[in-house]
């Protein structure tokens, strides 16, 4: 996690004026072992790829946790499920 003050910068595209400021948290989601292996087998099956499993690169290739923890951040894709 890092918090942070930033100033905002012009943006037409997404319609964001110059000057604002604001306290943002970041955080990377990453896959973590120690969670998955807390996992009941059902969700263990859904949310940790059946590949290479222990390569912490490795997203879940399909399924309704497809790219988990990995999820598009701009335009969603993301439901109430995940």
């Amino acid at each position: 996690f890092a918090t942070l003050n930033l100033t905002t910068v012009e943006n037409a595209w997404w319609g964001i004026p110059a000057g604002q400021t604001f306290e943002i948290t970041f955080s990377y989601l990453g896959r973590l072992p120690q969670w998955e292996a807390r996992l009941t087998p059902e969700m263990y099956k859904l949310a940790v790829p059946s590949e290479d499993a222990q390569d912490l690169s490795v997203d879940v290739g399909s399924g309704p946790f497809k790219n988990f923890p990995h999820y598009n951040t701009k335009g969603g894709g993301i439901d109430a499920a995940k």
